[in-house]
């Protein structure tokens, strides 16, 4: 079993350490259970395990989230709902996970392929994937913008612009959700693929 202690986990995903211990205290992230509140001079570890990563994808994930000023109550549910589908339909042959793990944002994410997903509000028992056209287009870079007092750009500082790439959204959140929270798991994500 692969393992990430505390401290890693705190320092992979640019959060503190006590922002782990938090997340974990709360049930956003789940320790291994030999690890959990042993005491003083005793750490977290917490399970790294190919195909998911264990705990590292949630935790990145978690820490959008918190970006956002979600509560940590809603954190919970949100990951908890993206865990409770992120499995492997053959755990025990490894040369089948990435097709396994294409049912899946995060698991898509993961292996480098676009992934964007709304979470409703108020908080449903699903997430919604959000279809892109010409998924595998990279948005280019089409445009560099000087500085501009009309549009808030000052001296020295650019701002890019980049060629558009359409979406579709699914029917039933245009009808039945006022909003939701658009997670792109691909960017979010991305820090694992790079190291």
């Amino acid at each position: 079993m692969q393992e990430i202690g505390v401290g890693s986990l705190a320092e992979r995903v640019g959060v503190s350490v006590r922002q782990i211990q938090f997340w974990a205290d709360a049930a956003v992230l789940r320790a291994l259970p030999e690890t959990e509140r042993m005491g003083r001079g005793r750490h977290r570890v917490f399970p790294a395990n190919p195909p998911w990563l264990g705990e590292l994808p949630w935790a990145f994930i978690a820490a959008e989230l918190n970006r956002l000023a979600l509560p940590v109550g809603t954190m919970r549910r949100v990951i908890d709902l993206l865990r409770r589908n992120a499995v492997l339909l053959d755990t025990t042959e490894p040369s089948r996970w990435a097709q396994s793990m294409m049912f899946h944002p995060v698991g898509r994410a993961l292996q480098g392929h676009q992934a964007l997903i709304i979470v409703p509000l108020p908080l449903a028992d699903r997430w919604i994937n959000v279809e892109i056209n010409e998924a595998e287009r990279k948005p280019e870079l089409v445009h560099v913008f000087g500085p501009d007092p009309d549009v808030g750009t000052g001296e020295g500082e650019e701002e890019p612009q980049y060629s558009k790439i359409s979406v579709q959204l699914p029917g039933d959140f245009v009808a039945e959700h006022r909003s939701g929270y658009l997670l792109n798991l691909f960017k979010i994500l991305e820090p694992m693929r790079m190291g």
